[in-house]
């Protein structure tokens, strides 16, 4: 069964690429703009990000990645090798190595 639109006038552009799926929407002539203030468009934006991410979640469940213990260690001895040599390893990095984030040092 059809649902009643709840945006009437509004245009959405959907894009679906083999690695890209774009999203804009166009407001109706009647309304001039969204008339947000910052804290609504953040709220706005964690709003659609959630929607979009409940739409693409079963997808990405088809590409669930396996991280064996070998390449885990091969990880954390790279992460250990570029800060013992100095070298900025994002804590994105340490935490997919399992390391955590880094140790703040003192000043």
């Amino acid at each position: 069964m059809p649902s009643l639109c709840q945006t009437p006038g509004a245009e959405y552009h959907i894009v679906v690429g083999e690695r890209r799926v774009a999203v804009s929407l166009e407001l109706p002539a009647h309304m001039a703009s969204l008339d947000l203030n910052p804290d609504q468009a953040y709220l706005l934006q964690e709003q659609l990000h959630d929607a979009l991410e409940q739409v693409m979640a079963p997808l990405f469940q088809q590409h669930v990645v396996t991280v064996t213990a070998p390449q885990i260690d091969a990880a954390r001895a790279i992460v250990r090798r570029a800060e013992k040599a100095g070298l900025p390893v994002a804590n994105g990095i340490r935490w997919i190595a399992g390391l955590g984030a880094p140790k703040q040092r003192k000043r």
